[in-house]
C-alpha cells in the first residue's frame, strides 16, 4: 500500500511538471516576443544614466534607446520594419538589443557624446557624458590612497620602488574600473531582478489562466488516479521522458545572465540547424558553434551574415525558435494525453461554470499548485523517482517468519 501511495504522488507530480513546463515554454515565448531583455536593459541604462549625473536625466531614455539600437549590437526580431512609418513605432522594444558588454556600452555612449560635441556652443549633455566616462570610481580611488598611505610608512629604501608599483597599479585600476563600468555592473544585478520578478508574475498569471481555463481539479485528478492503475501506471513509468525533456527546456532557468529569459542551448542550437537547411543565405554562412544562448546565437548571426541579408535571417531565426518552443509545448502535452488521463472535463462546462465550490476549491489548489513551477516539481520529481526503488524493495522484501 505504500508504494502505491507513492505512485499517487509520483503521477501527479509528472502532471504538474508537464503542466508547469507548458508554462515555463509560454513564459519563454512571452520574454522574446515581448523583448523583456531590451526593455529591461533599457530600463538598467536609463536610471544607471539619471544616477550618474542629474543632467543627464532629461535625456537618459532617449541616449539608452540610441545606443541599444546600434546596428553593431541590436538583434531586432522586426528590424526591418525600423525604416516603416507604422511599424517604426509599435516595433521600436523588438529594435533594442537584449544584452551588452560594458564597452559596448562605454563605446555607445561616447559616440554619443560626440556625435553632439561638435555642435557650436558644446551640448551640455555631451559634456556630462564626457565627465561620467572619464570619472574614477570612489572606491577604486579609496584603495589607492590607502595604499599610498602604507607606501608612506616603507623604509626609505624601498620607497621609490613601492612608489612606482603603486603608480601603476593606480593607474591600471583607473583605466580598467571607472565609474560607469561599476555603475553597469550594479544596474545589470537590478535589471536581472526586475526581470525574475516580470517572469514569477507571468507565471502566476499562466497558471491560473491554465487551471480556470481548462478546469483543472487538483481533487479529480486524484480520484482518477486513484480509480485507474492503469492510467497511473503509464505516468510513472513515463517520468524519465518527461523528466528529459524538464531537463532541456529548464537548462537554464538556474543561470540568469543579464536581464533577459533564457532560452534553453539545445532549443537555440536546434533553431540555428533548421535555419541553414531551409534558408540558402544562412547555408553560406561558417559553421556555428554550439551556442549557450539566444543572445549568443543572434550575436553570431549579426556578426557573420551579408549586411542585406541580416535583418532577414535574424527575424527569420527568432521565429524558428517560436516554432521549436511550440513544438516542445505540444511534445510535454501528447505525453501526458497518451497516459490516458482527461485533464479537462468533458463535455466543457464553460469558462466560469464550476459546478459547486468544492469544483473551484480543486481548481484552485491546481492553480496554486502551478505557480510553484517548473523547477519545484522537477526537483520534486527527481527526488520521488529515487525514493521509489527503495520503497518497492522493501516492500518486496520477505517479512520474517515469526
Amino acid at each position: 500500500m505504500t508504494l502505491q501511495y507513492l505512485d499517487m504522488i509520483i503521477a501527479l507530480s509528472v502532471v504538474f511538471l508537464g503542466l508547469s513546463l507548458l508554462i515555463t515554454i509560454f513564459n519563454q515565448m512571452i520574454s522574446t516576443l515581448l523583448s523583456y531583455r531590451g526593455t529591461n536593459l533599457l530600463w538598467g541604462l536609463e536610471t544607471m544614466l539619471s544616477t550618474l549625473d542629474p543632467a543627464l536625466a532629461g535625456k537618459a531614455k532617449e541616449i539608452a534607446e540610441t545606443v541599444l539600437t546600434q546596428p553593431m549590437i541590436s538583434d531586432s526580431l522586426f528590424s526591418r520594419f525600423k525604416d516603416v512609418p507604422f511599424f517604426k513605432n509599435i516595433s521600436s522594444r523588438w529594435r533594442l538589443a537584449s544584452a551588452m558588454s560594458a564597452q559596448d556600452l562605454i563605446h555607445g555612449l561616447r559616440q554619443y557624446a560626440d556625435g553632439l560635441r561638435v555642435q557650436s556652443p558644446p551640448d551640455a549633455t555631451a559634456m556630462a557624458l564626457h565627465s561620467a566616462l572619464a570619472a574614477i570610481d570612489p572606491e577604486v580611488a579609496r584603495k589607492a590612497q590607502m595604499i599610498e598611505s602604507l607606501v608612506d610608512q616603507v623604509s626609505s629604501d624601498t620607497v621609490d620602488k613601492a612608489d612606482a608599483l603603486l603608480k601603476q597599479l593606480d593607474a591600471s585600476a583607473q583605466k580598467a574600473v571607472g565609474k560607469v563600468e561599476v555603475w553597469f555592473n550594479l544596474i545589470m544585478e537590478r535589471a536581472s531582478q526586475r526581470f525574475a520578478l516580470q517572469m514569477r508574475i507571468w507565471t502566476i498569471v499562466f497558471a491560473i489562466a491554465l487551471a480556470f481555463g481548462a478546469h483543472i481539479n487538483t481533487f479529480k485528478v486524484w480520484q482518477d488516479l486513484w480509480s485507474s492503475p492503469e492510467i497511473r501506471n503509464n505516468l510513472v513509468s513515463g517520468r524519465e521522458a518527461l523528466t528529459q525533456e524538464a531537463a532541456a527546456v529548464l537548462a537554464t532557468e538556474s543561470d540568469t545572465p543579464n536581464p533577459g529569459a533564457a532560452v534553453p542551448p539545445a532549443t537555440v542550437n536546434s533553431a540555428m540547424k533548421t535555419l541553414r537547411s531551409q534558408y540558402k543565405d544562412a547555408a553560406a554562412l561558417p559553421a556555428p558553434p554550439d551556442f549557450n544562448s539566444l543572445t549568443d546565437a543572434i550575436d553570431w548571426l549579426n556578426k557573420n551574415a551579408d549586411a542585406s541579408h541580416k535583418d532577414t535571417l535574424v527575424a527569420e531565426y527568432q521565429k524558428l525558435v517560436l516554432k521549436t518552443l511550440s513544438a516542445q509545448a505540444n511534445n510535454i502535452k501528447q505525453q501526458i494525453t497518451n497516459s490516458g488521463l482527461a485533464l479537462i472535463p468533458s463535455p466543457y462546462p464553460g469558462l466560469f461554470c464550476f459546478g459547486g465550490w468544492k469544483n473551484f476549491a480543486g481548481i484552485l489548489v491546481t492553480a496554486a499548485f502551478l505557480s510553484l513551477g517548473a523547477p519545484f516539481w522537477f526537483n520534486a520529481l527527481k527526488t520521488l523517482s529515487n525514493l521509489r526503488p527503495m520503497v518497492a524493495n522493501k516492500q518486496d522484501a520477505p517479512k520474517p517468519s515469526s
